[in-house]
């Protein structure tokens, strides 16, 4: 079995680490037969400093190339004899995979769907979405990131037939520093006694993401007289308009603007908290991300995110859209160290205990194996056998 592994974008996000996350797995047991990007950024040069293999397919994800794409994406499909699996990550690759799914018969397709659907939606969004439901049906399984995202599609879908081949494969990252009990990264303890806490928060500047949250959040804080600053790494449309918000809110001087970077798990711990505050979320990443750093995460109380932070247990969720949620516990959680550091010890041992990389991996194996239709006792094939070893 070689799998294919179809990346929406090669920018530096959350499926993009997916993505990498899986591939280092299939290549480590030699299920891998190569990943494709649609532009050449970070996630191949990741791909390609750690020996794995990759191809850069330009490829747009705009409908006025969709032809142009579906057939280059085609002819490299064409190539790739030793593949039995092509796995579909996002809208964009579904849409562009749809002429190669007609023409390649012997390659099987599956999909993992990484956002919430938006059926209500009108003009140009809802045919979007109409469209990736349709081809979405044509998929041979389909992979959910969290079980809300599941209940989700199976209700969209709205073909009872299809459940079956929906399910749930939570996320992973491999630890850098929970992977023992009592580890610690070394930066917590070179802050400064009395330093002014600072946050951060990470993600595309898109509306769902929930930046203007946080921002009116950090606002109402300043007024407080509870002093912090904030670090928000990404990029995106949304750019000006947070730039602007934050000049009218008095907040700028407090906030920092920060490109994305590979280096973002070895900066969280120099943070006191992780905020997430987006409006939809199907998983959190970042979230698994600050608990191996030993980070506080403050997160909104929507499908996906609550099954990735355990309110009042690994983190704080606040009200989903409420920036003054937010700010109130935010305020809890720097006021008191004792309840952060209870929070921060539950989700270092809930990740120790949540899913492992051969976990992981043999979920895969089974979610593939299903997909070409030979079903196998668990741990059957050569391949879930070492990964389970």
């Amino acid at each position: 079995m070689k799998v294919i592994l179809l990346a929406p974008t090669a920018d530096l996000v959350g499926s993009s680490v997916h993505i990498y996350n899986l591939a280092k797995l299939l290549h480590k047991n030699n299920l891998l037969d190569v990943v494709v990007c649609p532009a050449s950024r970070w996630l191949d040069g990741q791909l390609s400093d750690s020996g794995i293999p990759c191809a850069v397919v330009p490829m747009s994800f705009r409908a006025s190339a969709w032809f142009s794409s579906s057939r280059t994406l085609l002819s490299f499909l064409r190539s790739r004899a030793a593949a039995d699996i092509v796995h579909v990550h996002g809208r964009f690759p579904l849409m562009v995979s749809a002429w190669a799914r007609r023409k390649l018969s012997h390659l099987t397709f599956v999909a993992t769907a990484h956002q919430f659907p938006d059926a209500s939606l009108g003009g140009i969004g809802g045919w979007k979405w109409a469209m990736e439901r349709r081809q979405l049906k044509q998929m041979r399984r389909i992979c959910c990131v969290s079980e809300g995202l599941r209940e989700k599609i199976v209700e969209w879908m709205g073909d009872p037939g299809k459940t079956s081949s929906i399910e749930c494969i939570p996320n992973w990252i491999e630890p850098l520093w929970s992977a023992q009990a009592g580890s610690r990264p070394p930066a917590v303890a070179a802050k400064a006694a009395g330093s002014v806490p600072t946050i951060c928060a990470a993600g595309n500047f898109l509306p769902h993401k929930g930046f203007d949250i946080l921002l009116r959040a950090l606002a109402a804080l300043r007024q407080m007289g509870v002093a912090l600053d904030c670090d928000i790494f990404g990029d995106g449309s949304l750019k000006p308009e947070l730039l602007q918000l934050a000049a009218e809110l008095e907040i700028a001087d407090h906030v920092s603007f920060r490109q994305p970077t590979a280096d973002f798990r070895r900066l969280l711990p120099q943070y006191d908290v992780v905020v997430i505050p987006s409006r939809s979320e199907s998983f959190s990443i970042v979230a698994l991300e600050a608990n191996d750093a030993g980070v506080a995460v403050i997160a909104s109380n929507a499908p996906g995110l609550r099954e990735t932070v355990l309110d009042n247990e690994t983190g704080l969720l606040f009200e989903n859209g409420d920036w003054s949620s937010l700010a109130l516990n935010l305020e809890r959680l720097l006021a008191s160290p004792r309840l952060a550091a209870q929070l921060v010890e539950r989700a270092r041992q809930r990740l120790r205990n949540y899913v492992s990389g051969p976990e992981f991996l043999s979920a895969y194996v089974r979610f593939y194996e299903a997909a070409l239709e030979k079903p196998q006792p668990v741990g059957s094939s050569p391949a879930a056998q070492q990964v389970l070893q």
